[in-house]
């Protein structure tokens, strides 16, 4: 299966370098396809609609490359290339879904 995906102009100067797919988040009834970049910051694609995560907006996440991202139940946990370690998990208040770690 493959997406032919418009990336917002925030996203075009981005070097994506890691991907990961998301437990079916049953508060926002889909998958999501998380993506991180070399410069650290991490942003979301939903596939069943076919755009990204709030208009293509990147969260900065972690120190360095995020090399690798792994989404299981309701954590999110990143390693970037400074050999930094990040875990957060996705949460549902107030009738929203934080899907990024905070500031």
């Amino acid at each position: 299966m493959s997406f032919d995906v418009l990336v917002p102009v925030a996203l075009s100067n981005t070097d994506f370098v890691s991907v990961s797919f998301s437990p079916f988040i049953k508060e926002m009834e889909t998958y999501l396809v998380f993506i991180g970049s070399s410069d650290g910051s991490l942003t979301a694609f939903d596939h069943t609609i076919n755009e990204f995560i709030d208009g293509g907006r990147k969260k900065y996440s972690i120190k360095g490359e995020i090399g690798h991202i792994v989404s299981r139940n309701e954590a999110v946990v990143l390693a970037s290339s400074a050999g930094t370690l990040a875990k957060y998990y996705i949460e549902y208040l107030n009738g929203r879904t934080r899907i990024f770690p905070e500031d």
